[in-house]
């Protein structure tokens, strides 16, 4: 089973890219909405029962002009704006843990950059709160840019993880 993760919109924006994306993806999979809110992704992480899926999938969005495949995640929390709920903490370590954490997939694209910064906001939380769960499903992060339509490079990408990692996946 399939996992995939965008977040709601935020900083006084009407939409989030990742969330455009999530509800365009023509992919079987169970589609969670995320809240941009430090303390909302906590718990919205821990009502998932992550153990049942094979692949959990975030997307989050990022002032870049490819989509990014989000090799790391670190932690600690450095908020450059405030979180739907006002929030804005700075020097937070996230968990007792490594000061980061790497996804085990090792996945290229043609239309994708590979990246070792996931940004210090919330998609950044999210994922390392992803990887330190001790579920065994392949976990990955990408970042779309904040305009455009990157459906189809979602989708080829997810498609590359299935054939490589899960060829019986459906």
């Amino acid at each position: 089973m399939i996992l995939i993760t965008a977040f709601e919109p935020f900083d006084g924006r009407t939409e989030n890219n990742s969330l455009n994306t999530l509800n365009k993806l023509n992919i079987t999979a169970d589609k969670v909405i995320l809240p941009v809110d430090t303390l909302g992704i906590k718990e919205a992480l821990y009502k998932i029962d992550l153990n049942k899926y094979d692949l959990i999938i975030m997307l989050g969005e990022a002032k870049r002009d490819k989509v990014s495949i989000e090799m790391r995640a670190y932690n600690q929390l450095q908020m450059r704006i405030k979180d739907n709920k006002g929030n804005q903490l700075n020097d937070v370590i996230l968990k007792d843990g490594p000061d980061f954490l790497e996804t085990s997939l090792n996945i290229h694209h043609k239309d994708a950059i590979i990246s070792k910064d996931a940004g210090l906001f919330l998609c950044n939380q999210a994922y390392y709160l992803l990887l330190h769960h001790p579920t065994q499903a392949k976990k990955l992060f990408i970042h779309v840019p904040v305009v455009g339509d990157f459906t189809k490079t979602v989708e080829a990408i997810i498609r590359d993880i299935k054939k490589t990692y899960y060829p019986n996946l459906g």
